[in-house]
């Protein structure tokens, strides 16, 4: 820093010691991590910051990350942040915060690994204050058993979090892929499986290959420290796509999510048939409209889900898995234009066609994907079929069986 009075210059030099123990004059301590969030995610700051930013996002915890999400660069940032009374300690602020009626739906994770939106309400009494509960037990993981951590914390592109204005693209245009993993112990069954598709769809919808090992990297960052299973989504999707010309546009870039992975096994479902072939069956693409309507029509009519067939009455997949049968001597896949599952590829099985009329004749059905493993099909229609058959749990134990690849 210089300084100048009259003819005279006095210059001060400050180290990188002198930087770090500087302090806003008369700030509070929110003032101060809100600016600091603010600068982690401003990219035009002094290039002298850039290995700082580096160092700081590779080592920041998911829960903390939940900050940048309200924190943008420029513009307005969640002003609930700061309280405008109250002490100029951490207490103060939070009271603010917390008293704060949400604006909008919260995506939460529950104890269970599902995701669900909760409406507006009245925050949460804070321990301490009058008929407000008592503090819950907290877990090894972090949060008190089945409570709920906010999703916006555990999404990020290309290693930042996500803004929405990204967002808005992949809602609104809706063309992309992906996949999904299940992550355990920092390993996942069938990772090659899971890049091979990011490769092949990649190619197929944006005619390029993308950096598989960087999406690794970025799927390492969202499981970092975990200690139970989660289930990671990496997405491939160009926020600057051109509706009105989309070959114009190849650039996809990546957005890993992540939740807790729910309890294995999960309880049996019923399934009712429709007619419905999901766009380019063989890839894993964003396009969820169709599947998701059979799914809400299926369960308006008394089941859990939908099982897909063909023009030719031919049994094809599920919503959101593979489906699988037995018939006495093997298991069996049908012969179909379906999504070829990594889970469906790492069990051993015949391929050939399997007809509704032809599930008479089946001992056991069952769906398969990343997130559950093996599932019992307990009805199709009105043909019931076992929970508790023994190629249920032989399949479960093959899958468990196979060696988990470093992610």
């Amino acid at each position: 820093m210089t300084l100048r009075a009259g003819d005279h210059v006095l210059s001060i030099h400050f180290t990188a010691d002198d930087l770090a123990r500087i302090r806003v004059s008369d700030a509070r301590p929110a003032w101060e991590t809100v600016l600091g969030a603010r600068s982690l995610r401003d990219r035009s700051r002094h290039p002298v910051l850039g290995s700082w930013r580096a160092r700081t996002l590779e080592v920041m915890p998911t829960a903390s990350r939940m900050l940048l999400v309200l924190c943008p660069p420029a513009g307005r940032f969640a002003e609930s942040l700061i309280s405008e009374r109250g002490a100029r300690e951490w207490e103060g602020d939070l009271d603010a915060i917390l008293e704060t009626r949400r604006t909008g739906p919260e995506v939460i994770l529950s104890g269970s690994g599902g995701g669900a939106a909760r409406p507006n309400g009245p925050p949460p009494s804070r321990p301490g204050r009058k008929g407000a509960a008592r503090p819950r037990p907290v877990s090894p993981a972090g949060r008190a058993p089945g409570t709920r951590a906010r999703l916006s914390g555990m999404a990020e592109l290309d290693g930042e979090p996500v803004g929405v204005e990204q967002l808005a693209a992949l809602a609104l245009v809706n063309y992309g892929h992906f996949t999904t993993m299940r992550v355990e112990g920092g390993g996942v069954r069938g990772l090659a499986l899971h890049l091979d598709r990011l490769t092949r769809d990649c190619r197929t919808l944006f005619g390029v290959e993308p950096d598989v090992e960087r999406v690794r990297r970025l799927a390492r960052r969202a499981v970092a420290g975990a200690g139970a299973p989660v289930v990671v989504r990496a997405t491939l999707f160009d926020p600057g796509l051109d509706i009105g010309r989309p070959v114009s546009n190849g650039e996809p870039r990546v957005l890993v999510t992540a939740r807790a992975a729910g309890e294995r096994p999960v309880p049996g479902m019923r399934v009712g048939t429709v007619r419905y072939s999901r766009d380019l069956p063989a890839v894993k693409h964003v396009g969820l409209f169709g599947a998701v309507r059979r799914r809400r029509v299926a369960q308006a009519e008394g089941f859990d889900d939908a099982l897909f067939v063909d023009a030719g009455a031919s049994v094809t997949e599920g919503t959101t898995w593979n489906v699988g049968f037995f018939d006495g001597r093997e298991v069996v896949w049908p012969d179909a234009e379906v999504l070829p599952g990594v889970t469906m590829r790492l069990l051993r099985g015949s391929v050939r066609p399997a007809g509704v009329a032809d599930l008479a004749g089946m001992e056991a059905a069952f769906a398969t994907n990343a997130a559950v493993g093996v599932r019992a099909i307990t009805a199709v229609d009105g043909r019931a079929f076992p929970a508790d058959h023994p190629v249920l749990d032989a399949l479960r134990r093959e899958y468990a069986a196979v060696p988990l690849d470093p992610l």
